[in-house]
């Protein structure tokens, strides 16, 4: 039905976004590790240890994102029928 389809599109958007915050979270992360003094290696850990986790939310996301598209072209058939 086309609230359904409203839905899932609305789910894509938001994971969407949800995904580029993580982006930017990661870009920031490595543009602050370059930044860093020498001997800062407590704060290194930490900025990595995001970066990491952001990574692994971009997985998560990109996996939640495909799954949706997935089961909605399966669900319309692929066709405008």
């Amino acid at each position: 039905s086309r609230l359904e389809v409203e839905n899932m599109d609305e789910a894509i958007r938001n994971l969407c976004l949800a995904l580029k915050d993580e982006a930017d979270t990661v870009i920031g992360c490595t543009d602050k590790l370059a930044s860093l003094p020498d001997g800062s290696n407590k704060a290194a850990q930490t900025l990595d240890m995001i970066r990491l986790d952001g990574v692994a939310h971009i997985q998560s996301l990109t996996l939640a994102i495909t799954e949706l598209m997935s089961d909605g072209s399966a669900d319309s058939g692929g066709s405008d029928e």
